[in-house]
């Protein structure tokens, strides 16, 4: 799950980059990719905010098949990166971070 505003730049970096990204497609097959538009905070979006204990855009969460948060990142994920996550989620392997 991505937090990303449209005045976040990181955010339309990540869009253009990674996400585009051929290898980041394939290894997301099967995954799904949510996306919360932080980009007008009203009521709804400040509860899902508290909710997901995020502070900032882009916040991206990676979760295991039971829903089980693995990890989380705060800023611009490049395609190795992501992909790298994506990989240790999809095993159920904690991704180290340093968050």
């Amino acid at each position: 799950m991505q937090f990303t505003a449209d005045w976040c730049l990181p955010c339309q970096e990540m869009k253009e980059q990674t996400f585009s990204d051929e290898g980041v497609v394939r290894a997301s097959e099967g995954i799904d990719l949510l996306s919360v538009d932080i980009t007008a905070i009203n009521d709804f979006v400040d509860r899902v905010m508290k909710s997901f204990k995020v502070q900032s855009a882009p916040t991206t969460i990676f979760f295991d098949s039971s829903g089980k948060e693995v990890t989380r990142r705060a800023g611009f994920i490049g395609v190795a990166d992501f992909i790298r996550l994506l990989r240790q989620t999809g095993e159920g392997t904690p991704a180290k971070t340093g968050i």
